[in-house]
């Protein structure tokens, strides 16, 4: 929430005085809710020309500007940056009134990074500040940003109070911006709290007053609002004409966090609908923006600290300011050139690693009607899946190496390694017998024996032999389940629970097999741990076995793409924003 009118004022000219410094900042304040990116423009012009005239108080400003604009750009760490240096040079300053401007906006980014219990902190420190300078208005916008937290942190009737009193003293000031950024977020609560009636009222208060001011974020909120509005009322049609006009706005101010919220909006939308095509296509862009904007705030986030914690301490800002950025530029360029190699480096060992899995098109003449869901936590996988034909049988396998990133990527060689030599070794053709082989293999290769072994380094897998002649496939389990699903009843085929590879104090083990006949209709999925031990956003629990059962269960009538989507969809909403575990590969077969 901000409290000033945002309409765009274009600067005719600029002198290199402290008139023309102040009417920067005033200007880039005032239109930064809207166009943060000229507010971040006009505060990098005012910081030049303050430094010039050694003018403390544009400076401050001009950081206090740059990181409320890098905040709503939702460039976190470049933000609390800016936001802690403008803080500390209003101390020596003085002013208490921007002092908990910039507290406030701290206490802003943190809600954005979802810690929200340090932003309820930042914004108790600004409430004392403006209570003692008796500043209502500060204490006004406060309230919703609290509000807002508590909206965040599903503590609803907490949200409903402060964003109420908010509300009140907002109307008794006649804040147009107020009242419609305070309007939308109480409106939001209530369509959570699935009281459609009850928002639509302050969705229209809010589209009024933004309109009034050509508020862009408020009308964008205003329309993600009112697609979700028209969501609860089934009205898919509509929810997605405001969820587009929404997303048009978002664009156009550039905040990535706002893009891609709107189009997880239109993503579940679509999904609602039964479009289950253009759900997917805007989850890939909604994937996609939160993943560009993470990069972003990752790259930064050395250099953010640092800055943080020595101007923390600072007395001397200005001389600090300047050696210091010239070390962190000198050491985050350094930092930047060896990521860059590692980063290379990491990438083109994805492109070996994955060149070794089967393409779709060996996919589609062995197994026809199937899919893969594969989404590896970092940039190399310690989980592959593998095929490999001989005589009149298809040896299909979903492996789970020990790790993930680069430790499962090397085990996940040898393991590829070991079975492509399991099976030519082995005449027979049965699935126990190449599993058995390729355990002597693989403990061979990484040399554990029970004399030797010091590290637990091995593969679980489900291992299929598929015969089409007979209609049958032999499965060999390594602490891993095989699911079928016939006639809408699903079955579970447990396997052995030991893994592949010896360890000290184990005997080596014997794997069994156990054959399957098949018919016409019936589907088979294999996956790794990676999915059912995903922690959720709003739950913080596993996704659990009996919960991925369950979905099976649900999505076994759409055909085998649309299931893909469906499990990816019930993965990405239940981790929201928190962070992947582990390695994800679930593969169904249908025959």
């Amino acid at each position: 929430m901000s409290e000033h009118s945002n309409q765009e004022v274009h600067i005719v000219s600029v002198k290199t005085d402290i008139e023309s410094v102040d009417l920067l900042n005033a200007q880039g304040w005032k239109i930064r809710a809207s166009f943060p990116k000229k507010t971040l423009e006009q505060s990098l012009l005012a910081r030049e020309l303050s430094l010039k005239l050694n003018y403390q108080k544009g400076i401050a400003n001009s950081f206090c500007n740059s990181g409320t604009a890098y905040y709503l750009l939702s460039h976190y760490q470049l933000a609390l940056s800016d936001l802690f240096k403008s803080k500390e040079l209003f101390k020596l300053i003085g002013d208490k009134k921007r002092i908990s401007i910039c507290l406030r906006y701290i206490g802003n980014v943190y809600v954005g990074l979802n810690q929200f219990d340090k932003a309820i902190e930042y914004y108790t420190r600004t409430l004392d500040i403006s209570t003692e300078i008796n500043d209502t208005k500060s204490i006004a916008y406060l309230y919703g940003n609290m509000g807002y937290t508590y909206l965040k942190m599903h503590a609803f009737p907490k949200a409903i109070d402060f964003l109420n009193k908010s509300l009140s003293i907002l109307h008794e000031q006649d804040d147009d911006l107020g009242i419609a950024d305070a309007s939308n977020t109480l409106a939001q609560v209530y369509l959570e709290c699935n009281q459609p009636s009850k928002a639509f009222g302050l969705i229209q208060e809010a589209l009024k007053r933004s309109n009034k001011i050509d508020h862009i974020r408020g009308l964008a909120n205003s329309n993600t609002n009112l697609g979700s509005f028209y969501k609860l009322r089934q009205d898919f049609d509509r929810a997605i004409y405001h969820h587009k006009i929404a997303l048009a706005s978002a664009i156009e101010m550039g905040e990535k966090m706002l893009v891609a919220s709107v189009y997880k909006n239109l993503a579940h939308t679509y999904q609602a609908d039964n479009d289950y095509k253009k759900a997917y296509e805007c989850f890939e862009q909604f994937e996609f923006t939160k993943s560009k904007l993470n990069d972003l705030n990752n790259e930064v986030a050395v250099n953010s600290l640092q800055n943080q914690l020595e101007l923390e301490k600072s007395e001397k800002e200005k001389e600090i300011f300047r050696l210091r950025n010239i070390e962190l530029v000198s050491a985050f360029k350094l930092i930047e050139e060896k990521n860059k190699n590692i980063t290379d480096s990491l990438k083109y060992a994805r492109h070996i690693q994955e060149s070794l899995m089967p393409g779709k098109t060996t996919l589609d003449k062995h197994l026809q009607d199937y899919f893969v869901f594969y989404k590896s936590k970092d940039i190399v996988s310690g989980d592959f899946y593998w095929l490999q034909q001989k005589g009149d049988k298809v040896f299909f396998a979903v492996v789970d190496c020990t790790g993930h990133g680069v430790p499962g990527a090397f085990i996940s060689l040898v393991g590829n390694n070991v079975l492509i030599q399991a099976v030519k070794d082995n005449e027979s053709g049965n699935a126990e017998d190449v599993i058995n082989q390729a355990n002597i293999l693989f403990n061979s290769t990484i040399r554990q024996t029970l004399e030797e072994s010091t590290v637990k380094d091995g593969m679980d897998l489900s291992f299929c032999a598929i015969d089409r002649a007979k209609e049958s496939l032999q499965f060999v389990g390594a602490n891993h389940t095989l699911v079928q699903i016939r006639d809408g009843n699903l079955l579970t085929y447990r396997g052995n629970k030991f893994p592949i590879g010896i360890f000290i104090g184990e005997e080596v083990k014997q794997f069994t097999s156990e054959t399957i006949h098949y018919k016409k209709g019936d589907t088979f999925y294999m996956f790794t741990d990676g999915y059912i031990d995903q922690f959720g956003e709003v739950t913080n629990r596993k996704f659990t076995r009996k919960r991925l059962y369950q979905i099976l269960l649900e999505i076994n009538k759409f055909s085998m793409e649309e299931q893909r989507q469906k499990l990816v969809t019930y993965f990405n909403d239940w981790r929201g924003n928190e962070e992947q575990l582990d390695d994800v590969l679930i593969t169904g077969i249908r025959f």
